[in-house]
């Protein structure tokens, strides 16, 4: 048998001009808690489904670049508690604004894809999509570093589970070293094993930063900021 439930979630009215894809969902592999929405759809509207036979307590959904073969996280949203029986669905739509948050966090402010990426059941287990993630750091440039092309270079050591160990500045001190090594600190890689690299891009004249690039055994990555 197959239950729905519906929330609306308010959201500040704001006019965003930017049309998404018709698919601006991804369902990870795996995933006990499945989305779908409607391919005509432009609100940002979607229905959570409890896939499994356990009941869901919370879930969290995430921002996925899905630009290359691999997909990555690239922002988590926060997690929401709402209670899910097993095989109902929940409806989450807006009623006064063009988008829901959700949709305008992923797909209008970073131009990638909205997917589940973790789930907690009422029993104590959780289901966590696993796949890598990536945290941008959103750390400013001081002006009087602006005039000319600055990389930021950063090596660590991604151990099992994705954890990353002895992140060290290999490049160009700055102030701000401890900022971006906390950052760092936030990723976790489980498609790479040993030594990786990070660099931090800027263009001149720019106050802030416009690529990460990330390379490793099994991981190789370049993602653009996103400008709000």
């Amino acid at each position: 048998m197959h239950f729905r439930q519906a929330i609306f979630v308010p959201f500040l009215l704001t006019l965003i001009s930017w049309a998404a894809t018709d698919v601006w969902v991804l369902n990870l592999d795996g995933t006990p808690a499945v989305l779908d929405v409607e391919p005509t759809s432009r609100l940002g509207a979607y229905t959570l489904r409890n896939m499994s036979a356990k009941k869901i307590v919370s879930y969290t959904l995430g921002c996925v670049d899905t630009n290359e073969t691999v997909p990555v996280v690239v922002y988590m949203l926060p997690s929401r508690e709402f209670s899910l029986d097993p095989h109902w669905s929940m409806d989450a739509g807006i009623m006064d604004a063009p988008y829901t948050l959700e949709y305008a966090e992923c797909v209008h402010i970073r131009k990638v894809k909205m997917g589940v990426v973790q789930v907690n059941f009422d029993d104590g287990t959780a289901w966590n999509a696993g796949i890598d993630r990536v945290t941008f750091c959103n750390i400013s440039v001081p002006s009087e570093l602006r005039a000319a092309p600055l990389v930021i270079t950063y090596r660590f050591d991604a151990g099992k589970g994705g954890g990353l160990t002895k992140i060290k500045r290999v490049m160009n001190p700055l102030p701000f070293d401890e900022s971006f090594r906390t950052c760092i600190a936030g990723w976790s890689l489980p498609s790479m094993s040993g030594e990786g690299r990070a660099d931090f891009i800027r263009n001149p004249g720019e106050g802030s930063l416009a690529v990460l690039s990330i390379s490793g055994k099994g991981f190789q990555r370049s993602l653009r900021y996103y400008r709000p």
